[in-house]
């Protein structure tokens, strides 16, 4: 009697489960259904950008309740029947299908005109981010994954680096109110002939959240180390390090105190010239990390006697945007078209379509929302919101565009953080060429008036200005951001007291300064991997002096940027990737010449 009760029960529990699972999956459906029946204008762009805010926190809710599904049945496969079709396919297939997804959800957090949709926005962002930690934490989904990859089943090339990045993987008095913003502090620095009220500015800058966040930044070094030492790894930086064009610890420092030392005969000379400087305009005051910006500013306009008000209007911003697509349309055979009465969530927003010119076939779509607003994210970014489809506020949407790849993982810029500026930084070399630079511009009033050719050699010849000091500057904080990662207990304020004057040429720290407390890479995403930038700065300048100097629209060599650099996304290794464009080793050569030559 009791076993038939006990039936009873737990098939009522199974009906129940049953019907609450069909009423979530019918929920799920006609939100998706209504999510795409709003579509407008362009059928394969499926990124949402005008939800509302009930519809955002539906949709994260279905992201969750879906991806929950799909690594529940992973789990559950038995280890002797592990598969790539009942493990890694539907994985891989999950990414895909909830990218733009995901995309709809967190994208009105940074553009959206309305503080309720944002808010929302964020929220979900919150729900999203808790499920993908739980996911990433799963040690039933591993196990199967890991069994998968023990198989040794041959897989290409791309499929067989997404499983192995799976089973690794384990984000009122008349005076002036100044914050301490860089669009307020950078202006000072650069501009006040006052050297008091530079200090003032430069140590209320770097003491930003001070006690607040040293010691938040100290807890996490501590916790990102005994995660790795869980792991396996030696330390953090090692793990960190480990799917990185560098690949170890040694070999970033090494990189770094190379550049370091082959720069520093440089580095000296440039700052003598900057306390020459201080001394005819102060006197003999101490020069300070407080006036590097300042003098540097004031020697450039001593030497270069660039007007940069007249040089403004060389550069009206639709001439510049122009310019910069006719560029990539010249170099890599694209065509762009602006994409008419688009569905956008703000009117200075304008949706690009992209083409293969050789055969006219659609490549994908780009957003372009370049002006500062209220509530809108104030950094410069790049956002792929689907595979073909991105939010753009830099230079990194012919990467995306151009990348072909079968795995989400891969499309765009995922690729290795320290090789994802590459694009970006060869573009910057491109655009202190006459050529390109007569490209970009028109003067305001006629724009078939190019910026004058010895404007363009000065801005060429002020680029190298000071690249010593400016490269010592990223150097110092790479270096810091190394060594806390490759020990366990780290006081990061005596570290810099120490790393300073050794890396900036006997300039001290600024006494009551911690400017890694306010270094937001530490905390976002960039944990011993600062030196992505200079890393990037250097082995772009390679590149651009290999193939692209004297010759810089050149067609043929743009076509092999775009097959080998650009297509492969990170399906492939970005040291492999950089060998087979350059047909050699990197080198630092580049750098060091076109820098400091």
């Amino acid at each position: 009697m009791q076993a038939k009760m006990k039936t009873k029960k737990t098939q009522k529990q199974l009906v129940a489960f049953a019907l609450a699972t069909a009423l979530a999956f019918m929920a799920a459906r006609a939100l998706l259904s209504l999510f795409r029946s709003r579509r407008k204008g362009c059928p394969e762009i499926k990124i949402r950008i005008n939800l509302t805010t009930s519809e955002i926190l539906n949709l994260a809710d279905c992201i969750v309740s879906k991806s929950k599904k799909i690594h529940d049945s992973v789990a559950v496969v038995p280890l002797d029947k592990v598969a790539y079709s009942n493990v890694i396919m539907p994985l891989a297939e999950l990414e895909a299908e909830q990218s733009y997804l995901v995309q709809s959800c967190l994208l009105p957090r940074m553009v959206a005109t309305s503080k309720d949709v944002r808010e929302a926005s964020v929220e979900a962002e919150k729900i999203i981010d808790a499920h993908n930690v739980k996911c990433s934490m799963r040690e039933d989904v591993y196990l199967v994954v890991k069994a998968f990859a023990a198989r040794g089943e041959w897989l290409d090339p791309e499929a067989q680096r997404y499983v192995n990045r799976l089973s690794l993987d384990k984000t009122e008095n008349g005076k002036l109110r100044v914050n301490d913003k860089p669009t307020h502090t950078y202006p000072i620095l650069r501009h006040c002939k006052v050297g008091a009220t530079r200090k003032a500015v430069a140590v209320a800058k770097d003491q930003r959240c001070l006690t607040e966040n040293t010691k938040i930044l100290e807890e996490l070094v501590q916790l990102r180390h005994k995660m790795a030492r869980l792991l396996g790894y030696s330390n953090y930086a090692e793990y960190a390090l480990e799917n990185q064009m560098a690949k170890t610890p040694f070999k970033v420092m090494e990189f770094l105190v190379d550049i370091s030392e082959n720069i520093s005969k440089s580095a000296a000379k440039e700052l003598q010239r900057l306390r020459d400087l201080k001394r005819e305009e102060e006197g003999e005051a101490v020069f300070g990390m407080e006036d590097l910006q300042y003098y540097m500013h004031k020697a450039e306009e001593l030497e270069f006697e660039i007007d940069y008000a007249t040089v403004k209007q060389y550069f009206p911003v639709d001439s510049v945007t122009s310019g910069i697509l006719r560029i990539y349309e010249q170099l890599f055979c694209l065509k762009f078209e602006t994409v008419q009465e688009a569905e956008v969530w703000h009117p200075d927003v304008s949706l690009y379509s992209v083409f293969d010119s050789s055969c006219n076939q659609l490549l994908g779509f780009f957003y372009l929302d370049m002006y500062t607003r209220d509530g809108k994210f104030s950094h410069a970014c790049v956002i792929a919101l689907q595979d073909g489809c991105l939010m753009q506020n830099g230079t990194h949407q012919v990467h995306h565009i151009c990348s072909r790849v079968s795995l989400a993982k891969f499309s765009g810029i995922r690729v290795e953080s320290d090789f994802v500026e590459l694009s970006s930084q060869l573009l910057e070399n491109l655009c202190h060429e006459s050529e390109i630079l007569k490209m970009m511009s028109g003067f305001y009033k006629d724009i078939h008036k190019p910026v004058p050719d010895e404007v363009c050699r000065a801005l060429k010849k002020k680029r190298k200005s000071f690249s010593g000091l400016k490269a010592k500057q990223k150097i110092v904080l790479c270096l810091f951001d190394q060594i806390i990662h490759t020990n366990e207990v780290v006081d990061t304020k005596a570290l810099l007291r120490d790393l300073y004057p050794k890396e900036m040429l006997h300039i001290p720290l600024l006494e009551g300064t911690n400017p890694a407390a306010s270094l937001m890479h530490l905390a976002t995403g960039y944990d011993a991997r600062c030196y992505n930038f200079i890393w990037s700065e250097v082995f772009a300048a390679d590149m651009f002096l290999s193939k692209f100097k004297g010759d810089s629209l050149n067609w043929s060599v743009g076509i092999q940027y775009k097959n080998k650099v650009l297509a492969p996304g990170g399906s492939k290794d970005a040291l492999d990737i950089l060998h087979e464009f350059l047909e050699r080793e990197p080198s630092q050569e580049g750098y060091m010449k076109e820098h400091f030559a």
